[in-house]
């Protein structure tokens, strides 16, 4: 009895090794995370992937302002933007070395002062995920981003916080 259908022995199509990152899988995918900047190397074949990109958040903003006509304990300091997410589905990529650049968080900011933005994450044809805006405290307030960033920065009780610009995100509170 002959029986059609494709076996491992009969599959001739080079399959695509894939190396970089931390190897992660469940019962439906298998998932490269890279949490620092490095290369995704793809061998043999080319790969069909769904890609996840996220730029570094806002710092958050420091409490109190020595300035500040309110008292420390009820100045706060805001919360840092969100870093912008990009989504690509079945994306073809090539065999080929894709350099990773993976956007740290912007760092805090002491009493008073103001945060710093998140960096950008980029990779696959240069796309940019950019980094969300640093927080405000006591007397100054979140900082917006550059042009489609991720998320403006929370501001302290006494300020306003700025918005993400072009369609990049939203206002932080206040």
């Amino acid at each position: 009895m002959r029986v059609l259908g494709i076996t491992a022995s009969a599959y001739t199509q080079p399959k695509p090794t894939v190396t970089g990152g931390t190897l992660t899988s469940d019962a439906t995918y298998y998932y490269r995370t890279f949490t620092s900047s490095g290369d995704l190397t793809v061998s043999g074949a080319s790969l069909t992937a769904d890609i996840l990109m996220i730029g570094g958040g806002g710092g958050g903003g420091g409490g109190g302002n020595a300035g500040s006509s309110k008292s420390p304990s009820n100045v706060w300091g805001g919360g840092g933007g969100a870093g912008r997410t990009i989504e690509f589905s079945s994306q073809s990529l090539s065999a080929n070395t894709h350099s990773l650049v993976i956007g740290a968080g912007g760092s805090g900011s002491s009493r008073g002062g103001q945060a710093n933005n998140g960096n950008d994450t980029t990779g696959f044809s240069q796309t940019t995920a950019y980094g969300g805006g640093g927080a405000g405290s006591g007397a100054q307030p979140g900082t917006s981003n550059a042009s489609w960033h991720g998320g403006g920065g929370g501001a302290a009780k006494e300020n306003a916080g700025n918005g993400g610009t072009s369609g990049g995100g939203n206002a932080g509170g206040n």
